[in-house]
């Protein structure tokens, strides 16, 4: 079946990250089996000799091997998943760009990839048969590359379904997060009896093995060890980012990171930000429980600086990690700040539906995101960075039923029914939102994070980072419903 615009723009390749997900706990799963067989082993081999010994050790040698191939299979199929989910989310992010750009106010896009002129070009077109060739020409080759990425799209979706064919066998079924499907942990071939003697399970003692007397039964217990401390409790790691070890966005993307190698303009940071502000779980000077006094010290240290006036980002500057705190504003804080050093990216975090980092385009005007070439960068924009970090502190979407920019979103979020409301400066909260502009018209936004600094994705050219407020602009600011 031929793809369309509307298969690519609906699917969900982000669904092959969650997969890989729960391939690789199975993984874990069968490399625990394997260690306590290969532990088992050792105890078989210093407790019981002989010829049934020998055979019941090269049974379970070849039980064990079994597991080692399937472990071996879970971990190929995982990296299938991931490069699977990171192609087919680039191609849809590409495809999204083109369809719901800009483009689509002077082109009408059909579901089969074919382009036609809409109004504004037609009358363009008819002024003469010279700018009716250019139309034309510049119909064909949008045409063709709408096409071409829908080709490529069927050619990774089919390449990731061969693959996973190839390594399971033609079986579809993916191991679960539970590891339903991994197989029972075997217990070695054969082992002792509580006091050494003969082997309990198959194979049967062979006649002409070797004679082992029972060891004799320990008169006493060894002495109790102290019990170790327990490790202090760490939280988990659930909010995308660009480190090692964060999870994968929702997107499928891979962000490109300010001064990646191979760019073609190295990133630059602006004079008077940061993008090395520090994410901790306690602010300085507490160290009590997590919680609501956790948060409360969150609230007390980020509030010791007015909104009001400009602060500083200083090597002491810190900010809340946004899985150590509760409440909805300061997890938006930490996961605006989490995303320091992502390269802006005209259009980049606008996918239908799922916030997080996606494919950039060029403005429909020569601007910096031609010189900066975000058509090649994997980022955000300034709604697009307000947009992930309102879903991932407070859960909902503020591009939903909008157009997502920083238009849409002020005016879905102040509407009659929306989920924010308008506060003035002297009131501003860490994870309110600042969108800049005049009314109806507001052109940059950013998320506020207390003693009168901002994390923002400001422009083409400078990545996501940590800034001073700046409040001479007009200006409106927006808090969310927790």
């Amino acid at each position: 079946m031929t793809l369309t615009v509307s298969r690519v723009l609906g699917s969900q390749p982000e669904s092959l990250g969650d997969a890989a997900d729960r391939v690789a706990l199975s993984a874990m799963a069968a490399e625990a089996g394997i260690a306590n067989e290969k532990a088992g082993f050792v105890s078989l081999g210093a407790s019981w000799a002989g010829s049934a010994s020998t055979a019941a050790q090269a049974r379970g040698a070849e039980l064990l091997a079994k597991q080692e191939q399937y472990r071996a299979t879970l971990l190929a199929m995982q990296q299938v998943l991931v490069d699977g989910s990171a192609a087919l989310g680039e191609i849809r992010s590409q495809v999204a760009a083109l369809v719901n750009g800009d483009l689509a106010l002077f082109w009408i896009i059909a579901d089969d990839g074919s382009v036609t002129p809409g109004p504004l070009l037609q009358d363009y077109a008819a002024l003469s048969p010279v700018t009716e060739l250019q139309v034309m020409l510049m119909a064909l080759g949008l045409e063709r590359e709408i096409r071409q990425l829908l080709a490529e799209f069927e050619l990774a979706d089919t390449r990731t379904a061969d693959s996973l064919r190839s390594l399971t066998g033609g079986h579809s079924a993916l191991p679960q997060a539970d590891t339903a499907y991994l197989p029972e942990p075997k217990q070695p071939a054969s082992q002792p009896d509580s006091q050494g003697g003969a082997p309990r399970t198959d194979p049967e003692p062979d006649p002409h093995a070797e004679a082992r007397p029972p060891e004799p039964r320990p008169t006493s217990m060894p002495p109790p060890t102290e019990p170790e401390a327990a490790p202090p409790k760490v939280p988990p790691n659930t909010v995308p980012g660009p480190h090692d070890g964060d999870p994968r966005y929702r997107t499928g993307q891979t962000p490109t990171l300010a001064g990646t190698p191979g760019d073609s303009r190295r990133m630059q940071v602006s004079p008077g930000s940061s993008d090395r502000v520090r994410l901790q779980d306690n602010p300085p000077g507490y160290s009590g429980p997590a919680g609501p006094s956790r948060d409360a010290a969150w609230q007390s240290y980020l509030g010791q600086r007015s909104a009001t006036a400009s602060g500083a980002v200083t090597p002491g500057t810190v900010l809340p990690n946004p899985d150590a705190v509760s409440h909805p504003g300061l997890k938006t804080v930490g996961a605006a700040a989490k995303q320091q050093g992502i390269s802006y990216a005209w259009g980049g975090g606008h996918l239908p539906g799922t916030p997080g980092v996606s494919r950039g385009w060029r403005n429909s005007n020569a601007d910096a995101s031609w010189t900066f070439d975000d058509q090649n960068r994997t980022g955000f924009d300034c709604s697009g960075l307000a947009r992930f970090a309102a879903s991932e502190g407070h859960g909902f979407d503020i591009s939903a039923n909008n157009i997502g920019n920083t238009v849409g979103q002020e005016a879905a979020l102040t509407a009659a029914g929306g989920h924010g409301t308008r506060v003035p400066d002297s009131a501003l909260m860490p994870g309110d939102l600042i969108y800049y502009g005049p009314p109806g018209a507001s052109h940059h936004v950013v998320v506020y994070a207390g003693n009168g600094l901002v994390v923002e994705a400001e422009g083409s050219g400078i990545p996501v980072e940590v800034s001073p407020i700046e409040l001479g602009e007009q200006h409106r600011n927006v808090r969310l419903d927790n």
